[in-house]
């Protein structure tokens, strides 16, 4: 009953029920769900709410993730849907994706160890978390995982313009490089009787 009254959902958010953009936030749906809500906020939450200040911390936590919810009820949304038919999404990990990138832009050099194994930081811990959720929506239902993928491009376009400027420098590289490889791939050996140094041409 109490989730009933708290999940976001587009027939709910559009009849007026404005408070479903946070309130789905706090909900973790499992003992487990929990554990790793609970773990992900002891890791990541001080040293951002120290770089960045409570207010700026709270407003990144639940604006960044109430906008990407309010972009996937608006993708999703279907008049002919009853009240709460059609998807409806209960995560308070998708705010803590946008912590994850948060903390990877603002520590971009120090590492952490991801699964506790493998040792990520900067841009590869972002990429790995949208890569994961990718892979997540993938092999599961996309609906479930839209408001984490909206939630992971809108934190990297806020927080960290730059991110998309090197992707993109890095992109535009590699086509002049291509460019180059094929203007090269013009010139060819002339075989001369005579074995000159010279007889590139």
């Amino acid at each position: 009953g109490l989730a009933r009254l708290l999940v976001l959902a587009p027939g709910p958010l559009f009849a007026g029920e404005l408070w479903r953009l946070v309130s789905w936030l706090l909900l973790a749906m499992g003992p487990i769900a929990i554990v790793f809500c609970m773990l992900a906020l002891y890791w990541f939450a001080p040293d951002l709410c120290r770089n960045w200040g409570v207010a700026r911390f709270l407003a990144i936590y639940f604006g960044i993730p109430a906008a990407a919810g309010l972009l996937a009820c608006v993708l999703t949304h279907d008049p002919e849907y009853g009240y709460l038919a059609g998807p409806y999404w209960a995560d308070a990990w998708v705010a803590l994706d946008v912590l994850i990138i948060g903390w990877a832009i603002s520590f971009p050099r120090r590492p952490i160890f991801q699964f506790l194994v493998l040792p990520v930081a900067g841009d590869a811990l972002v990429w790995a978390t949208i890569g994961l959720t990718l892979l997540f929506a993938i092999f599961s239902r996309f609906t479930a995982f839209l408001p984490h993928l909206l939630a992971e491009g809108l934190a990297v376009v806020i927080l960290d313009h730059r991110l998309l400027r090197r992707v993109y420098l890095r992109a535009r590289q590699a086509q002049l490089e291509r460019q180059l490889r094929r203007r090269h791939s013009r010139f060819h050996v002339i075989e001369s009787r005579d074995e000159r140094s010279d007889r590139w041409m």
